[in-house]
């Protein structure tokens, strides 16, 4: 139950970001505006993504995507 809690909140976080983004643009959209608009406190946000870049160049399938890469044939281009 707790790790859903984390997720959806990781993604209410996410979302607000890409939709503040897309209305304002990157450099006007504030750590403020989107805790607000994900509902929840600016240090929640600052605990999932360390900063508002990581908010959107991060996200939860890197570490899948990297192992599916290791997987691969080595001569494989």
């Amino acid at each position: 139950m707790r790790e859903r809690k984390k997720i959806k909140t990781r993604e209410a976080i996410r979302g607000a970001t890409y939709a503040l983004i897309e209305e304002q643009g990157y450099d006007a959209t504030t750590i403020d505006q989107i805790a607000d608009r994900a509902e929840v406190s600016p240090s929640t946000v600052f605990r999932y993504f360390p900063t508002k870049e990581d908010i959107v160049l991060t996200d939860e399938f890197d570490a899948v995507m990297l192992e599916e890469i290791r997987r691969r044939p080595a001569e494989e281009p």
